[in-house]
């Protein structure tokens, strides 16, 4: 997708899922308790507390959210593109072997189980469309993390540079194509250590002045100079 589309689309995009998500939200807690209020949902009796107006009227709104939630599953497969969870942004091995396969089928899952919903609110199905939500979370909770983590477990931790590398590669290149430096050219440089008598009596003041670093004394050095200095401009 062009970069447009990340930038200024999918927010947009998020934005007004967002927003239908906590009308329809409100509108179902809504809904419900003015049913209660005019008697079309009743604690009792166990076998008929739904009136046929306010099935179908709640049925219709938990298919719309749940419709909802496969276009916002569909929108999270970008939304990879941008992910931080590892240790490059975007895609890694994981998203594209199991997290972005499980968006899809969640996607698809959703848009079935939304269906069931819209045909339980005009037909004696509520117990089927119940019954599609479970399998819906169910499928999430599986689908959408244990999956995944699994994935992580067993495919890419055993050998995770082999796995990660061409995602890192594509990390890379996109770093450098955003910097402008997708056409540096690389020149290898052969590093001599072997300096000679002559060259090493040339340099014999710069030897001199080298400063040679002990990590076990840098550290501490390093920590009290700062505590120093925190101390004076605190």
């Amino acid at each position: 997708m062009d970069v447009g589309f990340y930038v200024f689309t999918l927010p947009f995009i998020r934005f007004v899922l967002g927003f239908l998500f906590a009308a329809v939200t409100l509108s179902f807690v809504a809904a419900l308790v003015v049913h209660y209020i005019y008697g079309g949902v009743r604690l009792q009796p166990a076998d008929d507390r739904f009136s046929r107006a306010a099935q179908a009227h709640l049925m219709v709104l938990v298919g719309v959210f749940v419709l909802l939630k496969a276009v916002s599953y569909w929108f999270d497969r970008y939304e990879l593109t941008l992910s931080t969870d590892d240790f490059v942004t975007g895609l890694t091995y994981k998203d594209v072997k199991a997290v972005l396969p499980g968006l899809t089928i969640l996607t698809w899952i959703s848009l079935i189980c939304a269906l069931l919903f819209f045909i339980a609110a005009f037909r004696s199905a509520g117990t089927l469309a119940i019954t599609s939500l479970v399998l819906l979370v169910g499928s999430a909770l599986l689908v959408g993390s244990i999956y995944p983590q699994f994935v992580q477990s067993v495919q890419v931790r055993p050998n995770e540079l082999v796995s990660e590398a061409p995602y890192i590669q594509r990390n890379i290149d996109a770093t450098r194509a955003s910097y402008g430096l997708s056409d540096v050219e690389v020149t290898p440089y052969a590093a001599a250590d072997d300096a000679t008598p002559e060259a090493l009596a040339a340099s014999e003041g710069t030897i001199r002045n080298v400063r040679l670093l002990d990590p076990a004394i840098v550290s501490p050095t390093f920590k009290a100079l700062h505590n120093r200095n925190y101390r004076r401009y605190a």
